[in-house]
C-alpha cells in the first residue's frame, strides 16, 4: 500500500464566539466555487434509552436524545466538484456553548472528547450561543440551495442536531416529517454509509475506509473539524477511484442510513441497541429547560433574541422570509440585528 498523500493547504480554523461572525462570512465567501460540504458533529453521547421497540426505533432514539441534549462541535470542510479545498484553508470547526455543570451528557462520551483535546472550560466561557449561530447560518448561503451538496458518514444524528439548532424547537415526532423538513434546509445531502452499501470491495467505518483509500488524517480524531475533512476526502476518493458511479450518485441523494429508504433492519437495529447500552449519565446534573414546542412541524416560528422570524403559517411565507437578502450575511431574513455580540 502506498503512503497516504498529504495536502499542502489543509488548515482547520477554530471558531468560537469572539471570531464567529467574521468566520461565518469568511466561509460563505467560498461557496460559489466550493459547494461540497464535508460535515461532522460532536455531541454528548447517547443518554436516553427507549423502553419499547417500534418500527421507527432508530429515529425515535435520535429524536429523544437530540431534543434533550446540546451539540458541542460542528465541522465543515469545503470542496469544489473536483475534490479540491480552498487554497487558504479547508475546514471550519464551530465550538458551541456547553456547560458540563448544567448540560446533560454521557460520562464516557465527554471523557473521549476531553482526551481528544476539546476544552470544555473554553466552551463554557467562549462557546457560540445557539441563537447567534442559527441567525447567521440561516443567511450564510449554506442552506436552502440545491447547488450546495452536504456529505456525511452515517449522518442522521449529525443532521438532526444541526436541524434542531436551526429550527429552534424540538425535532418532528414523525420520521417522514423529519426527512422532508431536512430536505428543505439541506436539499442535496449524501450519506457515505448509503453510497457504499452492498459494495463488498469497499466497506467499514469511516476510519477503515480512510485507511483503505490511503487518506491521511489531519487534526485530532473525535473532533468535528478533522472528522469532517476525512468525510469529504473519503467521498471524493470513492468517486475518483470509481467505487461510486458518478452517473448513479443522484439515486442516493437525500437518503440517510437507518431512515426511510436507507433503513437496514439488521444493521440499524444492532447499531441502536449497542449505543443504548450507554448508561453512564451524570445523575447529579440539573434538568435542562425544555425548548418551546411549536405546533407546526415543517415551518415553526423561528425566535431568536426575542424576535419572531416567519409566521409559520405556510410554505410560501416561510420560504419568502428565509430567502430575503440571502447574500447579506447577518442582515437579511427580517432580522437586521446590530453586530453587538
Amino acid at each position: 500500500m502506498n503512503s497516504p498523500k498529504k495536502k499542502a493547504n489543509l488548515k482547520i480554523i477554530e471558531v468560537f464566539l469572539d471570531n464567529f461572525i467574521y468566520e461565518i462570512k469568511h466561509l460563505s465567501s467560498y461557496l460559489e466555487q466550493y459547494n461540497y460540504i464535508g460535515m461532522d458533529t460532536e455531541f454528548p453521547g447517547v443518554v436516553y434509552k427507549l423502553d419499547q421497540f417500534t418500527s421507527d426505533f432508530y429515529y425515535k432514539s435520535i429524536e429523544k436524545n437530540v431534543n434533550n441534549l446540546k451539540i458541542i462541535q460542528l465541522g465543515l470542510s469545503l470542496y469544489n466538484s473536483k475534490g479540491e479545498n480552498p487554497n487558504e484553508c479547508s475546514t471550519w470547526q464551530f465550538n458551541f456553548h456547553f456547560d458540563i455543570s448544567i448540560d446533560k451528557y454521557s460520562n464516557d462520551s465527554i471523557s473521549l472528547l476531553v482526551n481528544s483535546g476539546i476544552n470544555f472550560e473554553k466552551l463554557k466561557t467562549n462557546g457560540i450561543p445557539h441563537d447567534l449561530f442559527a441567525e447567521y447560518f440561516m443567511t450564510s448561503g449554506l442552506l436552502l440551495d440545491k447547488n450546495i451538496h452536504w456529505i456525511s458518514y452515517h449522518g442522521a444524528t449529525d443532521f438532526a442536531y444541526l436541524l434542531k439548532l436551526l429550527i429552534n424547537c424540538n425535532l418532528p415526532s414523525d420520521e417522514n416529517n423529519f426527512t422532508e423538513t431536512l430536505k428543505i434546509y439541506f436539499p442535496s445531502h449524501y450519506d457515505i454509509r448509503i453510497l457504499i452499501s452492498g459494495k463488498e470491495q469497499i466497506k467499514g467505518g469511516l476510519k477503515k475506509l480512510a485507511q483503505n483509500l490511503e487518506i491521511e488524517r489531519f487534526g485530532n480524531v473525535h473532533q468535528a473539524g478533522s472528522d469532517s475533512l476525512v468525510t469529504g476526502d473519503v467521498f471524493f476518493s470513492l468517486l475518483n477511484k470509481d467505487y461510486i458511479n458518478k452517473d448513479d450518485i443522484k439515486n442516493y441523494e437525500n437518503i440517510l442510513f437507518g431512515l426511510g429508504k436507507g433503513e437496514d433492519n439488521n444493521e440499524t437495529i444492532s447499531y441502536v441497541r449497542f449505543n443504548n447500552n450507554v448508561n453512564t449519565v451524570n445523575r447529579n446534573l440539573n434538568n435542562q429547560t425544555a425548548l418551546n414546542i411549536h405546533t407546526s412541524i415543517y415551518f415553526p416560528n423561528l425566535i431568536y433574541k426575542g424576535k419572531n422570524v416567519g409566521n409559520g403559517n405556510s410554505y410560501n411565507n416561510m420560504m419568502g422570509n428565509v430567502m430575503v437578502n440571502m447574500n447579506g450575511i447577518g442582515n437579511g431574513m427580517m432580522m437586521n440585528y446590530n453586530n453587538n455580540y
